[in-house]
Formats: structure tokens, sequence, C-alpha cells
């Protein structure tokens, strides 16, 4: 799971990180379980950032990571056989990501530098993680739905 000698990719710094995280572990044919009686608390949940009727936090930065990371994964990680067929389910939400963002200029502007100059990056990663891969898309395809 280890890239350029990272376990928690620096690069995303919050928001994704966790989802990586647990994609490369997938990807390299790791297994996850859980502790059903485990509680664990979120305190804020990236989605929230852009919902609530479009209600969000001053941080322009926090909402800049929770818009350009969940591309930055893809880049990273994604398959176009398993991310393409799923299109009808993930463009609604993401129209009203890129909606909200033109009321904003300012954060627009913000994520599409943060998304240029970190993606030819995560897409080096991406080359090193999928030269590590023992899992192909079809076995990871039942994640997207």
């Amino acid at each position: 799971v280890v890239v350029d000698g990272e376990v928690w990719d620096s690069d995303l710094l919050m928001y994704y990180d966790d989802i990586d995280l647990c994609w490369r572990g997938q990807l390299l044919g790791w297994h996850f379980g859980y502790t059903p009686a485990t509680t664990a608390v979120h305190d804020r949940a990236g989605a929230e950032l852009l919902h609530r009727r479009f209600r969000s936090p001053a941080d322009q930065r926090l909402q800049t990571l929770a818009v350009a990371n969940r591309y930055l994964l893809w880049a990273k990680l994604a398959d176009a056989s398993a991310l393409l067929p799923n299109m009808p389910f993930i463009l609604p939400g993401d129209l009203l990501r890129w909606a909200y963002l033109t009321t904003r200029p300012a954060l627009g502007l913000a994520v599409w530098q943060r998304l240029r100059r970190l993606w030819p990056v995560m897409r080096r990663k991406r080359r090193l993680v999928f030269a590590r891969r023992n899992v192909s898309a079809v076995q990871l395809r039942h994640w997207w739905r």
C-alpha cells in the first residue's frame, strides 16, 4: 500500500485519504473487515461541505480539497471500465458540485488549480500502484454499486 514511501498520501492531505488507502489495499489483494460492535464517529464528512442547500464552510481551502480530491483519486485509482458504466449514477451529484462552483468563481479556480497541479502527480502514483496490482477491475466492480 506504500507509494513514494507514504501510507497516507500527503498530496491528498485530507478528504478521500481514507478511501485512497482502502482502494490501494484492495488493488493489492488485501481484504478488509470490520467489527460490528465498534463505533466510529466522523466529525465531518467531505460530502457535507457542498450539501445542505449549498451552505458550506467559509474556509475555501477545505472546500477545494473536498472537491478536487474526489477527481484526483479517480485519476490515481479508477478504472474506466468501472467508472464509465456508473456515470449515470455519479454524474447527477457531480453536476451539482460543478453548478455550485460556478456560483463561487474563486473556489472553482482554486479547484482547477489544484487539479492541474496534482493530476500529473496522481497519474505517476497510479503507475506505481498499478505495477503492483493483484486484482482486476472486474474483481473490484462491486465497489461501484
